[in-house]
């Protein structure tokens, strides 16, 4: 997964690639902090970016509503796009409700490079007696609901955006100048009791 941040805070463009152990360092008010929340941010709220962003269009919206069930094949969906609208919810998010200060320059994320689960089955209850399942193989992802009641789409949207991309889980770990001056006087009398 590749993520790109323009125009935010001290950050005037960057772009880090997530592996499984990514460590982020250079010159001191360079912003690796502001991009290492960044991305944290996105990564560990990915589900709650995805509200009100549209999996389906209307005809199979309608399709899957009036038989509770929907095939779609991965070639059909243009995941870029999604991409982009999963980074624009989230950079207007970030602005206004991560670092409240931002100036008038938005930011700007693009996300690259994150691909669909390959195979994947989930069974989620979403009421009482209501159940989504949700199968993802190489080719197609399967939609079923089990339910005798209308559903609220916007929830089922919501699950399959969270559940279709391959997102890291994320631990973030920054080190703190915070510490030195904290236990200085501790170091200063270990620093003395050894000489």
């Amino acid at each position: 997964m590749h993520f790109k941040l323009d125009n935010f805070k001290p950050i005037k463009s960057a772009e880090i690639k997530v592996n499984d152990l990514t460590l982020i360092f250079g010159d001191n008010n360079t912003g690796k902090t502001y991009l290492a929340y960044a991305l944290y941010g996105l990564l560990s709220k990915w589900g709650n970016v995805a509200l009100g962003i549209e999996f389906l269009d209307k005809e199979q919206r309608k399709s899957f509503l009036g038989n509770k069930q929907i095939k779609i094949n991965k070639r059909d969906l243009n995941k870029e796009e999604i991409l982009n609208s999963l980074a624009l919810a989230y950079a207007k998010t970030m602005a206004s409700e991560v670092f409240l200060s931002q100036s008038e320059l938005s930011p700007k994320i693009q996300l690259l490079n994150i691909d669909f689960v390959k195979n994947k089955k989930i069974k989620r209850q979403i009421g009482q007696d209501d159940w989504l399942y949700l199968t993802i193989n190489e080719e197609s992802i399967e939609i079923q609901i089990d339910s005798e009641y209308e559903i609220d789409f916007r929830m089922v949207n919501h699950l399959i955006l969270k559940e279709i991309f391959s997102v890291p889980n994320i631990f973030i770990s920054v080190s703190e100048r915070l510490g030195i001056s904290l236990f200085q006087k501790d170091l200063d009398e270990n620093t003395a009791n050894i000489i």
